[in-house]
C-alpha cells in the first residue's frame, strides 16, 4: 500500500470516531410511545454506521435505538433492558458489550472476519481484511475478482496541524453503541446481537424493551 493511500485510511479511521449527530424520532423506520416519552428503532442488520463511513460485523446485527422526552428531561439507559427475538423464538437474545464486539471484529477468524470501512465521497470506498479469492487452476472462472478498493483522497490539513492517528476499531464502536447510566434525552446508540447466520434467514424480528421508560415490544420484520 503506497503511503498516500495509507494516510487516506489513516484520515477516514480518525474520522469515524467522531460521535454521530442526533436524529429527529420521526426520521426512525419505527417509533413507539412510552408514556412521555419515545423509544425509536431502526434495524441496520450488519452494518454499523460511523462518521464518515460503516463497518460491517460479519457476526453481529446491529439496531439503533433513540429515547426521546421532554426538555431536562433525563432517563437511566442500559444494553441489558433490551432483548431480540427472531423469528418467534422462545428466548430472546441479549445484547453483547461493544468491547466483545470490537474484538470479534479485531481479532476474529481470518476465514470469518471481514471489516469494511465506506466513505462517504463520491463513489469511493476503502475496504480493510477482504479475504482474496483463491483460484483451483489458473484462469478459474468460478471465481470473481474484486475491483480494486479506492481510496478517496485526503482532506487537505491546516498549516502546522499533524495528522491524527488511525481510530483503533474498540473506539469506533464504543462511540456508536449506546450509552449506559443515566443520560439526558435524547439519547441513542448501537446495540449489538449476536447472528453467525444469514440475514436473509431472518422473517420475523422484534426488539423487546423492558425499563425504567416502561416495557415495549417493537416489530422490525414483519
Amino acid at each position: 500500500m503506497g503511503a498516500r493511500a495509507a494516510s487516506a485510511i489513516v484520515w477516514l479511521a480518525a474520522a469515524a470516531c467522531l460521535p454521530a449527530q442526533p436524529r429527529e424520532a420521526t426520521a426512525y423506520p419505527v417509533h413507539v410511545t412510552l408514556g412521555a416519552r419515545t423509544l425509536a428503532v431502526e434495524y441496520l442488520a450488519r452494518s454499523i454506521p460511523v462518521t464518515g463511513g460503516s463497518l460491517f460485523a460479519e457476526d453481529y446485527l446491529a439496531i439503533e435505538v433513540a429515547f426521546f422526552g421532554a426538555k431536562n428531561d433525563s432517563l437511566v439507559v442500559s444494553s441489558a433492558h433490551f432483548g431480540l427475538r427472531m423469528n418467534g423464538g422462545k428466548t430472546p437474545i441479549l445484547a453483547q458489550a461493544p468491547g466483545v464486539v470490537a474484538g470479534s471484529l479485531k481479532y476474529g477468524q481470518a476465514s470469518r472476519r471481514r471489516l469494511e470501512v465506506g466513505a462517504g465521497v463520491g463513489d469511493a470506498s476503502v475496504t480493510l481484511g477482504r479475504p482474496a479469492p483463491v483460484e483451483r487452476f489458473p484462469g478459474d472462472p468460478s471465481v470473481r475478482r474484486a475491483p480494486m478498493p479506492r481510496v478517496p483522497s485526503q482532506a487537505p490539513s491546516a498549516p502546522g496541524v499533524e495528522q491524527q492517528p488511525a481510530a483503533p476499531v474498540e473506539e469506533m464502536i464504543a462511540s456508536a453503541a449506546l450509552a449506559e447510566g443515566e443520560r439526558k434525552l435524547p439519547v441513542q446508540g448501537l446495540l449489538f446481537f449476536p447472528y453467525r447466520g444469514k440475514p436473509g434467514s431472518v422473517k420475523k424480528l422484534e426488539l423487546e424493551y423492558e425499563g425504567p421508560a416502561g416495557r415495549a415490544t417493537v416489530t422490525l420484520l414483519p
